[in-house]
């Protein structure tokens, strides 16, 4: 519950701010990645992992180049009329069924 509060607020900031700075020409937006990092991958267990990775439509993690080049697509000219966008980097979870760890070894009933 804790991370979706986190993404909404941030979604809902990166609008206001592109609404408030358009005016100086200036694109406000935001990546939302599911990424794994080595750290936390030894920090979490493989049933987190495999919760994750399954609950996923592409069936993976993220990698650093796939989220590398949105950040540098934002960063270009090629993005110059896009504003006010958090794109989610996450393998369709958003549109997906969503991750839930109750009744797993993660999280059992």
């Amino acid at each position: 519950m804790h991370t979706g509060a986190s993404r909404a607020a941030v979604s809902h900031l990166t609008r206001t701010l592109a609404l408030e700075w358009a005016q100086f020409n200036i694109q406000v937006n935001a990546i939302g990645p599911q990424f794994l990092t080595d750290g936390a991958r030894e920090m979490y267990s493989k049933a987190v992992d495999d919760a994750i990775v399954s609950a996923t439509p592409a069936g993976r993690w993220a990698r650093a180049d796939e989220i590398a080049a949105i950040a540098v697509v934002f960063a270009s000219p090629m993005s110059d009329y896009i504003t006010g966008v958090s794109l989610p980097l996450d393998g369709g979870n958003w549109i997906g069924p969503g991750i839930n760890f109750r009744g797993t070894e993660v999280l059992p009933e």
